[in-house]
């Protein structure tokens, strides 16, 4: 163990309860750039990008709070939908990919049952205007005759049909997690 990890460790250690984890993780992280910043061109990088970093007061509606309790509710949907099951990276990004196209996509607020032909306010208008997003799921055609296929096809189609059975995985996953996410989250007032 080299003196700087003991030196934190035993920072930790000096904390008091009410510390949170948070602060001591922004102290650490300040201390492990200031090196960066002096040494290279991190600082006018992020300077010149608007970058800074900021401590937000927890559970204060207006800094923070309420996207916080949104990902808390995701992550909890979640954990629901795939439990404790491994995917791969690739399968992983796309079913995250696929969960924020459907959160983006998802009212910010309650819908009555007459509106009006008012457009809807969702998040994903903020970065471009009604924007649609959706699952290609239907159409996918099913063609297991070999002989209809050259034989130097039958590898493409093979990856074909994987790839449709893995867009069909990703599809369900969304859904059951769309499902959990409407259930706990988007219930009526």
């Amino acid at each position: 163990m080299h003196f700087a990890d003991f030196s934190l460790v035993e920072e930790y250690r000096k904390q008091s309860r009410t510390t949170t984890l948070r602060k001591l993780g922004d102290r650490v992280l300040r201390e492990a750039a200031s090196p960066l910043a002096q040494t290279s061109t991190l600082s006018a990088t992020m300077a010149t990008k608007g970058i800074t970093w900021q401590m937000i007061t927890f559970y204060a509606p207006f800094q923070g709070a309420f996207y916080e309790s949104l990902i808390k509710t995701l992550k909890h949907s979640l954990y629901k939908t795939i439990g404790k099951t491994v995917f791969p990276l690739e399968q992983l990004t796309t079913l995250l990919a696929k969960m924020e196209g459907t959160l983006n996509a998802r009212p910010l607020t309650y819908q009555e049952e007459h509106w009006d032909n008012r457009p809807i306010l969702r998040p994903i208008d903020f970065i471009q205007r009604d924007l649609i997003i959706t699952h290609p799921i239907d159409g996918l055609e099913s063609t297991d005759d070999p002989t209809f296929h050259p034989s130097e096809d039958t590898l493409q189609l093979r990856t074909r049909q994987q790839a449709e059975e893995a867009l069909r995985s990703s599809y369900h996953l969304t859904e059951q997690l769309w499902k959990t996410w409407r259930e706990q989250y988007l219930t009526p007032p």
